[in-house]
């Protein structure tokens, strides 16, 4: 069947199933539309935006010497300003250098002292370190003792790391660092230099809010960085060139016009409205892999995918639902929107959000696929999206990394954060974005067009990970598929000439076959079902559980598998139906092998699985899986022959007065008749049956034989079933299975007569019980006259006992019953009877027939567990005390099995802890203030795409800087025609792609005759001010490339003071981590207490030997080793980050004597719960509410105390 057939019967049934669920549909609704109030109030309450006009800047000097201290620049602090606590100020620049590099620093560090020495406000001293770690010590040392970070003594450092002044060929070289102190909001953490981003906003299109000459932050005017970043440079420069070299040059910064611009409005919210969306979605993504979770514990799924069904038809069935609904929610709010957006596209607004939430919907459907319950699945629906948007705000890289940020779309919320960007820096900026725009200046950053695509391709990897996922690894029974299956065809392009290859049978059954084998008159070709040598092993050392199993299943015949619990049975089917693979042998339906015709052979196998869907009727049922089996919703022949098909099967089995009745509503034995039904309609040539009439009554089991025995003409039907009279009036043929193997196959009279022991006359007695057995002798002397092979079956059930009577002898049968009426007062019986032997006795026999009998692993564990073993292995001959630890540690023993069968939940806490104390880490560890960041500010470093405006008139420099601006960035560089105004021509540049960063223009002021050399630099590039100073630097150097490199580097100092307001948040989420790391384990530990009860295993324990105190102690012992292992977890974590130094004894003190009362307290609570997830949930909660109500409390009485909080 096709795959589009599939999908359009499975989309019909959900639309029923819709249908008839209204009321959840539209509380599912009315969820979804919660969001929309507040788009509501939004869009009719925003103020309108401010239209900010285009924005020049005039240029400003820099000199690098005293002049610098107090010039002011608009809105933004002078420099002593800055420094200047209301008194001179006095501050020192230290500076260090490699071996070798101390007299040019030296020289270099007296000229800027001598630049800064005339200063009547602030002083600019210099200081030698020699070593860069003693000068770090010494700058960490004063940043603590400052007060907030201001009034420092040392502004900063200088280290030196080559300098090399030209000398011949050699080239000079200038490579340096410059220190500076890193200042901390520490309400909001937001450090005055953020070295991470090259953009503002992560985007060179985002609106500029700051209309200042040089932007506020990072701070390099303020602190004095460009003016010492120039006196360095310009003093090296006259060390090559000559001391008068600069004296006719003047440097001035000027920054890149500001376009037209909105601002306001509805943008605030735009930024948030990714986190609003994923609200709104949140309820479709947990539905939606809630259905696919139910339908797959039920078995629906399995069921159906023995039948053919291709797996991604089942999940895209739930996932088309999930989109229609989430794009309902999406458009309206999208459309209502975007009646305040003015230079966007609505539509492409539209399809923007739209594809988010399908992306999102596929994700939901990827954890029903890997997880099998629904809590786990619902989970992770929850808290990926949330871990997602976390990974977003840290790590999304700038839009101008195309590259990289096509690796980062791969996770949805990125790329549509990426999406929103666009959107709003179009609104901002007043550029229109529509769809003939998208792809616009798509080689320079990374367009909307990009994240449209990036949206298909991640529902696309979704979509194959669900179905590599399910068929490589299925949580729900369905065949599992060998991890390269996708490659199969390479090495299995003539798998169908494997029937002519097959190997004959396994020779170490031909004994068995020909003594317990009836002969078989069919031919092969009417043999739809051929199972030679087919094998199955569980583990690399595990037992077989079907060795080299040879039968044959013919059409137009019931064939019976009967075996004990074990035997291979249901195994044989899995095999059978391709739900598990084998691990050797052939399996051949209808004339194909299935290994290598899965798909094909599935079409005509039907499984044991109740596939019922609860709102969905009889008859729709059967239309469905008519329609599955035929990729026709009407069946082979059309509506009217399925029709009359589905009447003649529901009137076979008495089920026809339940047509238009929902599966929900009909009995369990009803059900069964249905599922039968659903295996027989549209004309299943194989049909499956796994204990069809389980559950039913004698009059229903009556009603599925006489319709098998009706139908099997043109089908092969392999059933098993525990109803021995069932499988004697059904089977043509019956095999019998024990340990995996066929022993015996035939029809039930040769397995009668085979295995038979002949008539069986019991006979009662009247006699005292004494003289019981007595009696039986002389009984059995009377009978042996007639029949001398008979003998004694069963003697045991006073006054009632059997004889076996030969059939060979039945001739004699009148002879000796008239005997035994004469005789019957003087052999003291009171009746006697004959019957038949049965296909019972059979099983029976066979079911021994094996050979010794052995002590299952199932009796060992109760033998352990109870210190009793079943009737036949009664040994009892232990101690009181050797029994009691024997319990002990078989409870035990069952608890760690449990634990590590359970990984998701026993692993669960340890997880949280992980989480909870990773993001708490940072803002308490005191190595990752330690550590100075540093980035460097060449332009060469930049590793961004970006334009050089150059203006020179003369053609020397010309040259120069466009020889420097290629050794830069290849044809990065564009000139801008001397003649005409730079203003103007930088404002026809402002958005175009790649964007400017640093330039150059020269011209000469007419006003002071000296070269003007104006450093251009962009206000969204962070650092671009001191890499434009450099840039010119090295044009003046006359480098052909960058020989003056500089890089910035911010030192910090862990802040451990107490009144620090980040320690005390650090201190309140380390409590709140602890109380969620021990709330969640005691939770944890309830669970298996809750089911053992809920399932009366429990009950069980107390039935056997074991006492209740055993049992509690065990629980006792489990838990205080587990929990040893979680506290010692956690104490490792406490270690590594320093957290409660020197109080460990006190805190293992503590611990201890917790788990006396949490053992207690779940103890407790498993007995006012019945399911696990309601336990689960009220004790977390009680826990963690508690816990933190307690925690504010003593933090309330502390502060009225005036006793600040302390280190934890």
């Amino acid at each position: 069947m096709g795959f589009g057939p599939q999908l359009s019967l499975l989309l019909w049934k959900n639309l029923i199933v819709l249908w008839r669920s209204k009321c959840m549909f539209l509380l599912e609704l009315a969820f979804l539309f919660i969001l929309l109030p507040v788009v509501l109030v939004v869009v009719r309450y925003a103020p309108k935006p401010e239209i900010e006009e285009q924005y020049s800047f005039e240029p400003f000097q820099v000199t690098g010497d005293s002049l610098d201290i107090n010039r002011s620049i608009s809105h933004i602090s002078s420099i002593d300003k800055y420094y200047n606590c209301g008194r001179d100020v006095d501050i020192h620049l230290g500076f260090s250098y490699e071996p070798g590099m101390d007299k040019l620093a030296f020289e270099i560090m007296e000229a800027l002292s001598e630049r800064y020495s005339d200063n009547e406000t602030m002083r600019i001293f210099i200081h030698n370190f020699t070593r860069l770690e003693t000068m770090m010590e010494v700058l960490k040392e004063d940043l603590n003792s400052t007060r907030e970070y201001m009034c420092s003594e040392y502004i900063g450092g200088v280290h030196f790391q080559n300098v090399r002044l030209q000398s011949g060929k050699s080239k000079p070289q200038l490579v340096y660092r410059i220190l500076m102190p890193q200042k901390t909001n520490m309400l909001t953490e937001n450090n005055d230099f953020d070295l991470s981003l090259f953009w503002f906003d992560n985007s060179p299109n985002s609106a500029q809010a700051d209309h200042n000459q040089i932007p506020g932050k990072p701070p390099y005017w303020q602190r004095g960085f460009l003016s010492i970043q120039f006196a360095i440079e310009s003093t090296f420069i006259e060390m090559n060139k000559g001391p008068d070299y600069m004296k006719n040059k003047d440097l001035y910064l000027l920054r890149v016009p500001i376009d037209k611009s909105m601002d306001g409005g509805i943008f605030f919210f735009l930024k948030g409205v990714m986190v609003l969306w994923l609200l709104s979605i949140s309820g479709i993504m947990l539905h939606t892999s809630k259905e696919i979770v139910i339908d797959k514990e039920a078995g629906i799924k399995t069921y159906m995918s023995v039948m053919g069904l291709h797996p991604l038809a089942f999940y895209l069935s739930h996932i088309i639902f999930g989109i229609i609904k989430s794009t309902a929610v999406m458009v309206i709010c999208t459309a209502l929107l975007s009646i305040r957006l003015q230079f966007s596209s609505s539509l492409l607004f539209i399809t923007l959000t739209v594809l988010f939430a399908v992306s999102m919907i596929f994700m939901s459907a990827l954890f029903s696929a890997i997880f099998k319950t629904t809590q786990l699945a619902q989970l992770f629906c929850m808290v990926i999206p949330i871990l997602l948007v976390i990974l977003n705000h840290q790590l999304a890289p700038a839009i101008t990394n195309v590259w990289l940020c096509f690796l980062f779309s791969l996770n949805p919320i990125t790329a549509f954060y990426y999406g929103l960007a666009h959107i709003i820096n179009a609104e901002k900026n007043m550029i229109y974005l529509g769809w003939f725009s998208i792809f616009d200046n798509g080689t320079t950053q990374f367009t909307i067009a990009y994240v449209l695509f990036m949206f298909i391709v991640d529902s696309a990897v979704l979509c194959f990970l669900i179905f590599y996922i399910d068929s490589v690894f299925p949580t729900d029974g369905s065949a599992k598929k060998h991890p390269l299956f996708l490659f199969e065809n390479f090495w299995k392009r003539h798998s169908h000439q494997r029937l002519n290859k097959m190997p004959p049978v396994d020779q170490t059954d031909s004994k068995i076959l020909i003594e317990n084998m009836e002969p078989e008159n069919a031919s092969i070709d009417e043999a739809d079902i051929i199972i030679q040598n087919l094998s199955k092993r569980f583990g690399f050392w595990g037992n077989l559980a079907v060795d080299n199993l040879n039968f044959r299943a013919y059409r137009g015949q019931v064939t019976v598998l009967l075996g004990h619990n074990g035997a291979g049975k249901t195994t044989t089917f899995s095999m059978i139906t391709g739900s598990i693979t084998s691990s050797g042998g052939y399996v051949i339906i209808c004339g194909r092998n299935l290994e290598d015709n899965l798909d094909d052979c599935r079409k005509v196998i039907v499984h044991k699985h109740n596939p019922l869907f609860e709102k969905v009727t009889v008859r729709e049922h059967l239309q469905l899986y008519a329609g599955l089996k035929t990729a026709t919703l009407n069946g082979p022949h059309g509506k009217n022959i399925l029709n009359e098909e589905i009447a003649d099967i529901l009137d076979s089995i008495n089920l026809s007065a339940s047509l238009d009745i929902q599966s929900q509503n009909l009995s369990g034995g009803q059900k069964r008749k249905l599922c039968v039904a659903i295996s027989l309609v549209a004309g299943s040539q194989v049909v499956l049956l796994d204990e069809p009439t389980a559950g039913m009554d004698p009059i229903a089991r009556k009603e599925i034989s006489t319709l098998l025995t009706k139908i099997k003409k043109d089908r092969t039907i392999l059933l098993t079933t525990h109803y021995m009279d069932e499988a004697d009036k059904l089977g043509d043929r019956v095999g019998i299975m024990v340990n995996g193997r066929l022993m015996c196959n035939g029809s039930p009279d040769f397995l009668k007569k085979k295995f038979g022991t002949g008539f069986i006359l019991t006979i009662v007695c009247n006699s005292q019980p004494q003289f019981f057995f007595e009696n039986i002798e002389e009984i059995l002397t009377t009978i042996q006259k007639h029949s001398p092979d008979a003998y004694v079956y069963r003697s045991n059930r006073f006054p009632q006992f059997s004889i076996i009577l030969p059939i060979s002898d039945k001739r004699h049968f009148a002879d000796l019953f008239d005997e035994l009426q004469f005789e019957k007062e003087r052999l003291c019986i009171d009746s006697f009877g004959l019957s038949l032997n049965t296909l019972e006795q059979v099983f029976l026999s066979e079911d021994v027939a094996d050979g010794n009998v052995t002590e299952t692993p199932a009796q060992k564990l109760a033998s352990t567990l109870f210190g009793v073993r079943q009737q036949q292995f009664v040994n009892t001959n232990f101690s009181k005390v050797k029994l009691w630890l024997r319990q002990i540690f078989a409870l035990l023993w069952r608890q760690y099995l449990w634990t590590i069968r359970n990984p998701l939940r026993s692993l669960l806490p340890i997880a949280i802890a992980l989480l909870l104390f990773y993001l708490i880490k940072p803002s308490s560890s005191p190595k990752d203030s330690n550590d100075n960041k540093h980035r460097s500010l060449s332009l060469d470093d930049a590793n961004e795409q970006f334009r050089i405006p150059i203006q020179i008139a003369d053609p020397k420099l010309h040259k120069v800087f466009t020889d420097l601006s290629e050794s830069v960035c290849s044809n990065c560089f564009f000139n801008i025609d001397p003649k005409k105004d730079l203003h103007s021509e930088l404002k026809n540049y402002v958005h175009q792609m790649p964007p400017m960063v640093a330039g150059v223009a020269i011209y000469e002021n007419k006003s002071s005759g000296h070269l003007q050399f104006e450093a251009i630099f962009n206000g969204l590039a962070i650092h671009s001010p001191p890499s434009a100073i450099s840039f010119i630097s090295n044009g003046l150097l006359g480098s052909k490339s960058s020989s003056i490199r500089l890089t910035i580097e911010v030192y910090d100092i862990p802040r451990t003071i107490p009144e620090d307001i980040s320690a005390i948040f650090t201190q309140i989420a380390l409590s709140i981590g602890i109380i969620l790391c021990f709330s969640i384990f005691s939770a944890s530990m309830l669970v298996p207490l809750v089911e053992e009860r809920s399932i009366k295993f429990k009950h069980q324990l107390m039935l056997t030997k074991l006492h209740v105190v055993t049992y509690w102690i065990s629980v006792f012992i489990w838990n205080a080793i587990f929990y040893t292992f979680y506290c010692s977890f956690l104490l490792l974590f406490f270690l590594y980050f320093g957290w409660m130094e020197g109080h460990f004894g006190s805190l293992i003190q503590l611990w201890a004597a917790y788990l006396w009362c949490y053992v207690a307290q779940i103890a407790f609570v498993s007995f006012l719960f019945d399911k696990w997830q309601r336990a689960f949930t009220a004790l977390f909660s009680w826990g963690t509410i508690t816990s933190i109500f307690f925690l504010v409390l003593t933090i309330i009485l502390t502060y009225m105390l005036h006793s600040p909080m302390q280190n934890i």
